[in-house]
């Protein structure tokens, strides 16, 4: 959830990069989307999220940089698949698993860009963090059948 305080939409002109004119009715600031995009996505998101408060997980694209995610975590999962020639990203490996049981998770702080051939990680700070592959071994049946005794 983004924090009440700061709301970032799209402009209809520049569906690229969220933004957020001046200053809410709160007075709390708000910045425009030319601050935070310069033509690299990335570095974009990182700038951009240093201002929110609150948990997110957000898989952000880019007309302007097809074939590519960044997701970002602080506080909600997220993991992302990775696969021969492809890569995935959700809140729960369960979404992928019939595809790929290699996965990485986000870490709060932490983005992923992610290609069909690579995903790189850093941090909001634009350091570089290594991950290592963790292989999901529980079978998605078991999940379904588990899921099918509970009752609310």
């Amino acid at each position: 959830m983004v924090s009440s305080r700061l709301l970032l939409v799209a402009p209809r002109a520049e569906p690229h990069w969220p933004y957020v004119p001046h200053r809410d009715r709160h007075g709390d600031r708000r910045a425009s989307s030319e601050e935070f995009y310069d033509g690299d996505l990335p570095h974009a998101v990182q700038k951009a999220l240093r201002l929110v408060k609150g948990t997110y997980g957000l898989a952000i694209v880019s007309k302007h940089h097809p074939g590519m995610i960044v997701a970002a975590r602080m506080g909600s999962p997220m993991v992302i698949g990775h696969g021969h020639g492809e890569n995935f990203v959700a809140s729960d490996p369960a979404a992928f698993l019939n595809m790929t049981r290699d996965v990485t998770y986000l870490e709060d702080g932490e983005i992923a860009v992610i290609t069909r051939d690579r995903v790189e990680y850093r941090t909001l700070a634009d350091e570089p963090v290594d991950k290592e592959l963790e292989q999901i071994t529980y079978d998605i049946e078991a999940i379904e059948r588990a899921d099918s005794h509970i009752s609310c």
